[in-house]
């Protein structure tokens, strides 16, 4: 007798991406984003000053061998060489550190492009990478805790006063956050640019052009930045980070759990110590301008490994003290995931789409679908607008033909173009 068979079950629909329909400037991105900040760097540079005016030795003899390097410390302000070597660490570290990653992990997960450098703020340096894989999450956080260790120990050669913060955050695009690019496309000697304000279009253009070509020449003179509320989170909750709390933000404290949970990477293949990275946490507070003043859940990473120095045994004796404990990986997702879920218009669950539109990670939220709806309106008023500028142009010689043929967009279009409506 022939073996009944069994019926299929129907097959779970596959989500795609909503921003997969949006034109290439739009496209859907979820980028990881890092700070490094120099601890002490105020103090010392006033103590800097002050040392090299009591100890002028320009007017003494020096041998003819210390003349050159005399010379070069003149050059800049005494201040200026760690300062100036911390950047190039940095970036030199972050480098070095994924090129063996990539090799570690070749049999793990494609890694994709390294972290690039993003910008400088005073003695802040920034980095951030775009995500194609959750499991790049990992990749990450460990080369950016390695190569802390080594922005770390070249302050130290300068001054046991000098140290180093980060935080860690991510945003994702273009719902939520919005990619703007500094400069232009155009030329400013165009009086028909200098005439023209409408600062929305040109930045959507600017966009476009920036995203559609690949013309280094053409992209040299462009910067492209982030803005938007996950940003403004990220250097907010920098503010309570510290020479020993790498601070993450809660989605991607949530991600990075989930990652480590879902994922059994062979941490002995890919070089990769998990015991390193236990997320503690702070407690929540309240973050100006965020949540409407709803407490923040502050997660961090512990940064400080100097096992052998006094600090990470007084490190230890302050955990018993306060109760602070390395917290379960499951702990952690199921808290981040309540906490976002209880604030759907501020956050939420992070998610990867492929190229081809689907997810290769989590899920667009309702949240997130109904804003999608005000990115189409976007794209159709750009649309438009590209259309009607020639005519526009030709009819800029008219005053009253130009002015009747220029359409003001509606004031819903405009909060979603603005900075941090979509």
């Amino acid at each position: 007798m022939a073996a009944v068979s069994k019926s299929k079950k129907n097959p779970k629909p596959v989500e795609i991406c909503a921003e997969a329909s949006l034109p290439g400037y739009f496209q859907s991105e979820l980028r990881i984003f890092f700070t490094a900040d120099i601890v002490g760097s105020t103090s010392y540079k006033q103590s800097a000053f002050s040392k090299s005016r009591s100890n002028d030795t320009t007017s003494r003899k020096t041998k003819p061998q210390d003349e050159a390097k005399l010379r070069r410390s003149q050059l800049h302000p005494p201040w200026f060489a760690p300062i100036s070597e911390f950047y190039q660490v940095a970036q030199q570290s972050v480098q070095s550190y994924w090129g063996k990653r990539l090799v570690n992990w070749k049999d793990v997960v494609d890694l994709g492009t390294p972290p690039s450098y993003w910008k400088a703020i005073g003695d802040e340096i920034a980095f951030s990478k775009i995500l194609t894989d959750r499991r790049q999450i990992i990749a990450c956080l460990d080369v950016w805790t390695q190569a802390l260790k080594d922005m770390r120990a070249s302050l130290k050669r300068h001054s046991e006063s000098l140290d180093v913060k980060s935080a860690a955050w991510i945003a994702g695009f273009p719902i939520t956050n919005t990619e703007v690019v500094l400069g232009s496309f155009r030329d400013p000697n165009d009086r028909a640019y200098e005439d023209d304000d409408d600062f929305v279009f040109h930045s959507l253009e600017s966009l476009e052009r920036l995203k559609s070509t690949k013309d280094a020449h053409q992209n040299q003179a462009l910067i492209l930045d982030f803005i938007g509320p996950s940003i403004d989170t990220g250097f907010r909750l920098a503010a309570y980070s510290s020479p020993r709390r790498l601070v993450l933000s809660v989605d991607l404290a949530y991600m990075y759990a989930d990652v480590i949970l879902q994922d059994r990477i062979d941490a002995t293949r890919a070089q990769f110590d998990p015991d390193t990275m236990h997320i503690y946490y702070h407690g929540a507070v309240s973050l100006k301008g965020l949540l409407s003043g709803r407490p923040y859940p502050i997660f961090w990473i512990d940064i400080d490994h100097r096992n052998e120095s006094e600090l990470a045994i007084l490190n230890k004796l302050e955990q018993k003290l306060t109760g602070t404990e390395n917290l379960k990986n499951e702990s952690v997702k199921l808290f981040c995931q309540e906490f976002i879920e209880k604030h759907p218009d501020y956050i939420s669950i992070p998610y990867i789409a492929k190229s081809d539109g689907t997810m290769a990670y989590g899920a667009s939220s309702p949240t997130h679908k109904l804003r999608f709806q005000g990115l189409l309106g976007v794209v159709k008023w750009f649309d438009d607008e590209k259309k009607k500028r020639p005519q526009q142009q030709e009819d800029i010689g008219n005053p009253t033909e130009f002015a009747s043929s220029v359409e003001v967009p509606n004031i819903e279009t405009l909060q979603i173009i603005g900075p941090v409506g979509i």
